[in-house]
């Protein structure tokens, strides 16, 4: 069972989440409302698979979150799929820069997260 970590401050797009994941190799889903908290999953749970990370978060946002992320020698390694409402070729390329391996655009469907998924962790 592969472990996604879901970091997005919108308890609505995390139960979409939740639907949609659950239906996918029963992945155990976690949940964190910003990046700040993401961290604190991070530091509590082991091996986890995926982090789909939303950009605009309060707290600490998703841009934040990859420049510390990367740098913890513990988790720097864990793919980050940023989603975002925000789907401008220069954001998308803003946050591979920053160490994400896939970016997808809000709103989105089962088939587009699933294969963002697959390409970026395999099936």
């Amino acid at each position: 069972m592969r472990k996604i970590l879901v970091v997005d401050d919108s308890s609505v797009i995390q139960r979409i989440y939740q639907t949609y994941l659950s239906r996918y190799s029963s992945a155990e889903v976690l949940l964190a409302p910003n990046g700040a908290e993401a961290l604190d999953t991070l530091t509590r749970q082991s091996e986890v698979d995926l982090i789909l990370l939303d950009v605009n978060m309060p707290v600490m946002n998703g841009l934040e979150f990859l420049v510390r992320l990367k740098h913890e020698p513990a988790h720097k390694d864990i793919p980050v799929i940023v989603v975002s409402t925000r789907g401008s070729e220069v954001e998308a390329q803003r946050c591979l820069d920053l160490g994400a391996q896939g970016f997808l655009k809000k709103p989105f469907g089962t088939p587009e997260l699933y294969r963002a998924i697959e390409q970026t962790i395999g099936a």
